[in-house]
């Protein structure tokens, strides 16, 4: 009667087969030849992703299996915020007022440039009116372009709040003075000047980097995004508002002349003076 076989769980039925071949054949029991058979239960199962996160452990084996991936974070419950360095105040007022400024002097003359230039008499056909209005437009970015990179320059070898309050002082007072244009030469000259005042606008921007770090970079740039848009908004609200205050309120503006001759130099200098607080 032959032996009873117990199979194990790395033995097979192929195994018997082998060792009753080796016994009729003579050969040693130590010696196998080989087969081209495979055996299936040799090989090693492992289960798949949704299995570890199913299945906490392992009954059979006693080994209990974790997750090989982190927990997902919820929304819902949020870890405790990382500590951030408090920004410094006076610092960020002054770069604000700077990003502000540069746009509400830019922008604050839109609502009546038209007017403006058409109140010049010197041109008589509307399509002059509105060539020249473009180009009135276009000179103060023209000049902020031109002289970004010498402002950065200046900065770079000099203290960069002496660049700072150059250009705030130089942009409250140009702006001041484009209220006052009478003529389309003069308004060109006053608008160059006022884009190279503005040109200052880029070393603003690169200040963020030596009075924040890592943890509150990013809060400081998103507050210099907002008064750079909140200037241009504000700008054409104050120059729609403000100008020609002697025909809006008669009964305070009317009976000073210098409104009255100059009836845009208002807004102009309520935008001034955000330039001018800035600097002091």
């Amino acid at each position: 009667m032959p032996p009873r076989r117990v199979f194990g769980p790395s033995d097979s039925a192929l195994d018997v087969e082998n060792d009753n071949s080796e016994v009729q054949s003579g050969e040693p029991r130590g010696t196998r030849r080989p087969s081209g058979r495979v055996s299936f239960s040799r090989l090693v199962h492992k289960p798949s992703i949704l299995s570890r996160w199913s299945r906490t452990g392992d009954e059979e084996s006693g080994i209990s299996q974790t997750p090989d991936r982190p927990a997902i974070p919820s929304a819902l419950q949020p870890s405790g915020e990382a500590y951030a360095t408090p920004l410094p105040t006076l610092s960020m007022i002054v770069l604000s007022i700077t990003m502000l400024g540069e746009f509400l002097s830019a922008n604050v003359s839109a609502p009546f440039l038209l007017f403006m230039v058409e109140g010049f008499g010197q041109f008589h056909d509307e399509s002059e009116v509105g060539y020249w209005t473009g180009i009135l437009v276009s000179t103060f970015f023209l000049t902020q372009f031109l002289t970004s990179l010498l402002w950065a320059t200046v900065a770079a070898k000099h203290n960069p709040r002496i660049v700072l309050t150059v250009s705030l002082f130089g942009s409250a007072v140009t702006c001041c003075l484009f209220g006052t244009s009478t003529s389309i030469q003069q308004a060109i000259a006053i608008r160059l000047l006022q884009g190279i005042f503005a040109g200052a606008i880029g070393v603003a921007r690169g200040c963020v980097a030596s009075i924040t770090d890592q943890s509150n970079e990013g809060r400081a740039y998103a507050i210099l995004g907002f008064c750079w848009g909140l200037g241009g908004v504000s700008g054409a609200i104050v120059g729609g508002t403000f100008e020609s205050p002697a025909k809006k309120w008669p009964g305070a503006f009317a009976n000073v002349p210098l409104f009255v001759n100059y009836p845009y130099l208002l807004p102009c200098c309520v935008a001034a003076s955000v330039t001018f607080t800035g600097m002091a």
